[in-house]
This record gives C-alpha cells, structure tokens and sequence, in this order.
C-alpha cells in the first residue's frame, strides 16, 4: 500500500514538471501615449531604462503580478495580474490613460512564437522509421527520386513586416506588429508613411507616429511623416507632441 501511495505521488510530481516544462509565453507591454515606463514582473525589473515598449521573452510560469512604474512620476503606477492560459503565445498589453494620472493595462492581442512548434517537434521528433503495413522489418526501402529544388523569390525584412502588419484584421493588432518592428530597426520617412497607410483609423496612425517619433528622434525624418495626416486637429497634435520632444532635449 506504501508503496503504491509512493508511486502516485511520483507520478503526479514528474505530470507536474512536464506541465511546467511546456509553458513558454511572450509578453509585450507598449504605452499607446507614448510614456516611457519600467515593466516589473514578480518584483524583477525587466527594463534597467524606461521604454515606450517592452518585450520579455521566455517566460515560463502560468501568471505573473505585474506592475508598470511610469518615468513621469505624475503617474499613479499600473497593477494587474496577467494568467497565461495557453502556451506557445506572444501576447500584447496596451497601457490606456483611465483619467488623468491613472492607467490600465488591457490586453490586445496575440500570435503565435515563431518556431515554437519547430522546437516542440524537436524535442519529441516523430519516428519515420517505424515499418508501415507494406514493410516488414528485412525488406528494403523503395528508393525516390530527389524533386529538384524550387527557387522562390525572396523579400527583404521589411517588406515581411509589411506583410505581417496587413494580415492583422484590427487596427489595434496592425499596431502592435508595428511597434514590434521599430524596437528592431531603425526605418526612414518613406518606410513609416508606408506603415501609416496600412491602419485605418487616424488616431491609430497617431499612436504610431509618436512612437515612431520618439525612437526616431530626427526632427526632418518627424516633420515629413506629419504630411501622412490629412485631419488638422491630428496635424496639429503630432506637431505639439514632436515640439514637446525637441525643447526636452535643450
């Protein structure tokens, strides 16, 4: 009987482990106002310099307390709890402005981690050699011809993230595979306003181009993209937002 008790306990600790070993989730927090901010996740910091968009990759518990601390003390810091309930997933976090100095962090969207099924199928590989109902286990495998290989045209990093970026069937999912690309790569004027054509909502083009403004940082490069808005109250609001930014720097 002990023993048998033994067995069940192990068995259920090794189920455990498994279950904890297969959780692997991405997270990405990005501020819609552009308002730099530090992610802390279980009370560990996960940006040593505050971002407008922070991504933590690899993490493998089912939920996390997370808390958002904003470089603007006049902010009130955002509290949640997030829960992971699949795995595999790259999941986006916006932070909304609730009055004046409050925040919320709200979900947007998620994809899934690119090549987490190819490592999956990695770790547990299917066994090809296994004899099917036609094949016994001394006879020969039929040989077959190698296809020629088909040359397929290639497309630069951009144009993917275009691509990814259209495929999106929400403005707010369009916005954080955007905001996904200017944490990588560093794109001109022309490039931008190509992004700011694929959304069709004008504060979502606004909530980019703040964020694209401000990791940019070159007023030529910002003063262009404000040509991508044809509303004058958005005209105007991107030209207070980028003088903003170059009188905080003097």
């Amino acid at each position: 009987m002990k023993f048998r008790n033994l067995l069940i306990v192990l068995v259920f600790c090794a189920v455990q482990l498994a279950m904890k070993a297969q959780i692997v989730n991405n997270l990405v927090v990005f501020s819609n106002e552009g308002q730099p901010f530090t992610l802390i996740l279980d009370g560990l910091k996960e940006n040593q310099t505050p971002a407008t968009n922070v991504r933590v990759v690899g993490l493998d518990l089912k939920a996390y307390q997370v808390k958002v601390i904003f470089e603007n003390k006049r902010l009130k810091d955002a509290n949640t709890t997030i829960t992971f309930f699949r795995t595999g997933k790259e999941c986006v976090f916006g932070l909304n402005r609730k009055g004046k100095k409050k925040h919320t962090i709200d979900y947007v969207s998620e994809k899934e981690i690119d090549g987490f099924l190819d490592a999956q199928n990695q770790l547990n590989p299917p066994n090809t050699n296994l004899p099917t109902n036609t094949q016994n286990l001394t006879s020969v495998p039929t040989t077959v011809p190698t296809p020629e290989p088909v040359s397929t045209p290639t497309i630069s990093a951009f144009e993917a993230g275009l691509n990814n970026i259209a495929s999106q069937s929400t403005d707010a999912a369009k916005l954080s595979a955007a905001l996904a690309m200017l944490q990588s790569n560093t794109y001109n004027a022309t490039q931008i306003k190509q992004i700011l054509s694929l959304f069709s909502s004008e504060q979502t083009k606004l909530t980019f181009a703040k964020q694209a403004c401000t990791l940019i940082k070159n007023p030529a490069v910002c003063t262009e993209i404000i040509g991508s808005f044809i509303p004058s109250p958005i005209k105007q609001e991107l030209q207070n937002f980028i003088e903003g930014k170059l009188e905080g720097k003097k």
